[in-house]
């Protein structure tokens, strides 16, 4: 999005009798207005990206407890397990 309005901005400047561009204030103030624009979605992207990570490390904690969990439930299965078939087998 950013790289289309630089190249709207681009395309929109005009030129001198001699192909030279030729800058007036208000294309100062459209090129100040995207660099704006620019650094807005910068930061929120810091910010998106910010969220992500914490959201990535809570799931990742929630995994490990998850594993843990399911570690448990293994070690306690087996002992249960190895009961019913002498229990089964008498």
């Amino acid at each position: 999005m950013a790289e289309k309005q630089i190249d709207d901005f681009k395309q929109s400047l005009s030129k001198n009798l001699f192909g030279k561009i030729v800058i007036k204030p208000d294309d100062l103030d459209r090129f100040k207005t995207i660099l704006a624009n620019m650094k807005k979605m910068t930061l929120q992207s810091q910010r998106n990206a910010e969220q992500i990570s914490r959201e990535l490390s809570k799931d990742k904690e929630q995994l490990a407890d998850v594993k843990a969990d399911h570690q448990y439930l293994k070690k306690t299965h087996q002992p249960l397990q190895d009961s019913q078939k002498i229990d089964y087998e008498m």
